[in-house]
């Protein structure tokens, strides 16, 4: 899976920032539509905040899916919806051709 470094990051910093005082379920798109959920959800049911971290190696495929789901993923209780994309695609490095970090 791309982007698991991201996600375990992502996904660690919303823990200690709520003092694991929330709930997430982490999923991978792998075909532009089909969510995948992973081994990396973190389960709390006195939890008043219910995060969504979706996890895409295509860098234009997350928000396209994300914005056609919306409605059910609000409707199923999320309060936020996390999107994580390659950066660094194909299309990035097309159009930036300087990528040094100053």
């Amino acid at each position: 899976m791309k982007g698991k470094r991201s996600l375990f990051f992502v996904r660690e910093f919303l823990l200690k920032w709520y003092d694991y005082g929330i709930s997430l379920n982490c999923f991978h798109i792998s075909n532009q539509v089909s969510f995948q959920q992973t081994d990396y959800e973190f389960p709390n049911t006195t939890a008043n905040k219910f995060f969504l971290i979706v996890n895409c190696g295509i860098d234009v495929a997350i928000l396209p899916s994300i914005l056609s789901q919306e409605k059910f993923l609000f409707n199923k209780g999320y309060t936020k919806i996390i999107g994580l994309r390659d950066m660094y695609s194909k299309n990035y490095k097309k159009v930036v051709k300087n990528r040094t970090v100053k």
